[in-house]
């Protein structure tokens, strides 16, 4: 019997949301990554807005905690993420029985701060992350991490997951080729020399992270630890990104360097993942300055 089925036998009026929210998402099907992310989300809630009772769910207090993330300067994004989450959690427990509707549908969200757009790092940067000698072996792990990220455009659980038999040779060349993990969409990226060392260099143990499976290519790390990781590797390098370094970065930088070097965009949603029909390609592999300059210089 799961902790889910035994929480259910509680009377739930004086019972907290957030800690049946948090349940739920421990044993939800979602991916590892989305479950953490989700947690994250409603334990911000707690911190922000206090615990919240099912007896107290409703659509005032939920607009409460919608203004107090609006005043603490929390993205647009990321409030509309929270409010996600605790909408699948009130419909789990609607489908359980323990609530009759859901009070988030009768609200109106008000938005945060504008989301800054995300843009890649220059390849001097990553040059520098590449080259610097780092003391901590979780931070010389980390930019390995980086360097593979922003030379394949692999998302962070697509590059945990990733195992040895997507490792392909044709045509002399060797290709990475399996599914995206959030979407099951196919990916085919081209691996250049830098990656295929990393790949060789993973295949001996690590002493501070393990792998999960004897198949995995990269040992394990959260993706909190990581993006935590990576801005210390900012400030040691003292790149001007030091202070938006993320995981994410790295697959915005792999489309726009696919783009400066003349990859089509067509390619370049084959290699990141995404559907024909999706526009959110053109959000990562945005027209930067060397590709102008590149572009003025053919023409003038």
């Amino acid at each position: 019997m799961t902790k889910i089925r035994i929480f259910r036998h509680i009377k739930y009026r004086r019972k907290s949301f957030f800690d049946y929210a948090c349940i739920f998402f421990q044993n939800s099907s979602k991916p590892e990554a989305d479950r953490q992310t989700c947690i994250s989300q409603i334990k911000t809630c707690r911190r922000l807005f206090g615990d919240i009772l099912f007896c107290k769910l409703n659509a005032k207090n939920l607009t409460i905690i919608n203004e107090i993330l609006v005043v603490k300067g929390y993205s647009d994004s990321y409030i509309t993420g929270i409010f996600c989450s605790m909408k699948m959690a009130i419909n789990a427990a609607i489908d359980a029985g323990i609530l009759r509707g859901n009070p988030i549908e009768s609200i109106i969200l008000k938005k945060g701060v504008k989301s800054k757009e995300i843009q890649g790092i220059e390849w001097k940067s990553l040059r520098s992350i590449e080259r610097t000698k780092y003391q901590q072996q979780s931070l010389r792990f980390a930019a390995k991490l980086f360097s593979f990220q922003c030379r394949t455009g692999l998302s962070y659980i697509d590059l945990i997951g990733l195992k040895y038999d997507e490792i392909s040779l044709q045509k002399g060349r060797y290709w990475l080729i399996g599914e995206r993990r959030k979407t099951s969409k196919r990916y085919i990226i081209p691996l250049d020399d830098v990656c295929l060392n990393t790949i060789n260099e993973f295949r001996q143990p690590l002493i501070v992270f393990k792998k999960r499976f004897n198949n995995d290519i990269f040992p394990f790390i959260r993706r909190g630890t990581y993006n935590a990781c990576l801005k210390k590797i900012g400030i040691i390098t003292g790149i001007k990104e030091a202070k938006t370094l993320s995981s994410h970065k790295a697959r915005h930088t792999f489309a726009e360097r696919m783009l400066e070097r003349g990859v089509s965009v067509e390619s370049i949603r084959k290699m990141l993942g995404h559907s024909p029909r999706s526009n959110v390609t053109w959000l990562y592999a945005k027209v930067t300055f060397e590709k102008l300059n590149l572009e003025i210089k053919k023409k003038y």
